[in-house]
């Protein structure tokens, strides 16, 4: 008997995608001659299905890879998080412009992230 070993690392999804897509599909999809009792239309359902739970697994990999960080405003724009202050820069147009660009660019952002 043989025996499987290797290192478990902090990033396991990534791992185990990686072992699936490089080590396992293609030893299923191209090595495997012999599927048993498996009639042919059973067996392209589970290399179909397998195929299928490797994109998924890709994407859930992509996904906690990706991200993106917002922008703040300058430095000379922020103010402190009380009531006052939000009132104060509600009257001023030059502050309401430069909230209103990061805004849109925090909602360019977030649906080109949501788009992938």
């Amino acid at each position: 008997k043989d025996i499987g070993y290797g290192e478990l690392t902090s990033d396991i999804l990534q791992a185990f995608h990686f072992n699936l897509h490089s080590v396992y599909l293609p030893l299923l999809e191209g090595g495997m001659q012999d599927w048993g009792l498996c009639e042919d239309d059973q067996t392209k359902e589970f290399l179909a299905a397998a195929a299928r739970f490797d994109e998924i697994i890709a994407d859930a990999v992509s996904s906690l890879q990706g991200g993106i960080e917002l922008r703040k405003p300058d430095k000379r724009f922020l103010m402190e998080n009380r009531v006052q202050a939000y009132q104060r820069a509600a009257l001023d147009p030059q502050i309401l412009e430069v909230y209103e660009t990061v805004m849109e660019d925090w909602c360019t952002q977030c649906e080109a992230l949501l788009a992938e």
